[in-house]
């Protein structure tokens, strides 16, 4: 049962399963919804949801990008049956807000269901995330996107009391979340990328060391292969950021 699949040490394999597939195929489909079937009777588990959610495998990440991008319902309703019984195991409710949850939630609730299960589940999910993410700081909400992997034009992205209040935090336990994002200027996601260079951009232009600290994590190689990235705005966004990786006194210059 639950327990074997960990003692065989079975996650790993699950969630590969989840990643293989493009889901187009009535097959493919189908395969992802017994893998997740399977992740939520485990997730009764207090022992299976914790190795869920903590281990390193990005499982609530990868089970949100499901319920995003996957529209078959009898998939989107395990699926969010799983997450909501992950709700207050370890870090999974900052994981959601963070993997963007809140906003697929808001979409969710404006769609027709067959099953009024997943209303009464989407509802308990949306009350819990809306009061978690009152208790969290933008800054809090802005690691926990950054740590999914995928970013979103989210509100802090483009707000410039964002970039002033919090931009010493990039420097804590040496530069970790500055390291975090110059790595997804190397993601595959077009959207996650633009925001990625845009997020560098505004880190250079606020930080007064900006420029040299990420000159030291080599953020200037990746950024400038973006500029012949086929999306536009990736492209647009990737020069913004070159451009002021260069420049050595921005401010002076913008003037």
């Amino acid at each position: 049962g639950r327990q074997g699949v960990l003692v065989a040490d079975g996650l790993p394999a699950l969630v590969a399963l989840m990643a293989g597939a493009s889901y187009a195929s009535h097959a493919s489909v189908q395969l992802l919804y017994q893998v997740i079937f399977v992740l939520w009777s485990m997730s009764y588990s207090s022992e299976a949801a914790h190795v869920m959610v903590t281990s390193k495998l990005g499982l609530v990440v990868k089970l949100v990008d499901v319920v995003k991008f996957v529209q078959k319902e009898k998939v989107v309703r395990v699926a969010i049956a799983c997450l909501k019984n992950l709700l207050g195991t370890a870090s999974a409710s900052g994981d959601m807000v963070g993997a963007g949850m809140v906003k697929v939630l808001d979409n969710l609730q404006h769609r027709k269901w067959a099953d009024e299960d997943i209303v009464s589940d989407i509802n308990v999910l949306n009350d819990a995330l809306q009061e978690d993410l009152m208790s969290m700081s933008s800054w809090e909400v802005y690691s926990k996107e950054l740590a999914s992997g995928k970013l979103d034009w989210t509100p802090s992205h483009k707000s410039d009391n964002f970039w002033k209040d919090n931009f010493r935090s990039f420097e804590a336990h040496d530069c970790a979340v500055l390291k975090q994002l110059v790595a997804l200027l190397s993601a595959e996601d077009p959207q996650t990328l633009a925001v990625a260079c845009s997020d560098l951009a505004e880190f250079v232009k606020v930080h007064p060391e900006g420029r040299r600290l990420a000159a030291s994590l080599d953020a200037k190689k990746p950024a400038m292969a973006l500029l012949k990235h086929p999306d536009p705005e990736v492209q647009k966004h990737a020069l913004t950021a070159v451009q002021r990786l260069m420049v050595i006194n921005w401010e002076f210059m913008s003037k």
